[in-house]
């Protein structure tokens, strides 16, 4: 299953305009806690919020990121708690934390609308928990995605 998807999302892409929109979400264990790391381009953040310079303060990213999202962790809603933003070069990195949310879930069901309303954005979603490796394609026509780990 792995393989299919992997050459699916080497067709995919190739078919895709060079300049292709994505983000990358990580859904990891790390320290006793579950985290989310965002990786996605400035300029897209820019764009999607209306904005001509990245915001400092974190509460503006952890009021979207749970505004365009829904997180359902072993039958347990949970919101994210964005710790840091930091840029590297063009792109940003915002880590947040799940409050409370097991280290080692059996199911999760997300819903995703991040950065959707750019035209051709696309989503990658990674699992990384307890001997678990998962990575998904979302986009405007994939914005929910149910796990059982």
């Amino acid at each position: 299953m792995k393989l299919a998807f992997t050459i699916y999302a080497i067709f995919h892409f190739l078919m895709l305009p060079h300049d292709i929109k994505l983000a990358s979400f990580k859904i990891y264990a790390q320290d006793e806690a579950l985290y989310l790391s965002l990786n996605i381009e400035a300029e897209d953040v820019l764009t999607e919020f209306g904005l001509s310079a990245i915001p400092s303060d974190v509460s503006i990213f952890e009021e979207y990121l749970n505004s365009k999202n829904s997180f359902i962790i072993d039958n347990q809603e949970f919101c994210l708690t964005v710790e840091t933003v930091e840029q590297n070069v063009d792109h940003l990195i915002i880590t947040s934390s799940f409050d409370d949310a097991p280290i080692a879930p059996q199911n999760i069901k997300m819903e995703n609308h991040s950065f959707l309303s750019i035209k051709g954005h696309h989503n990658i979603i990674k699992i990384r928990t307890e001997g678990h490796e998962r990575d998904f394609l979302m986009n405007k026509d994939r914005t929910t995605l149910t796990i059982s780990l």
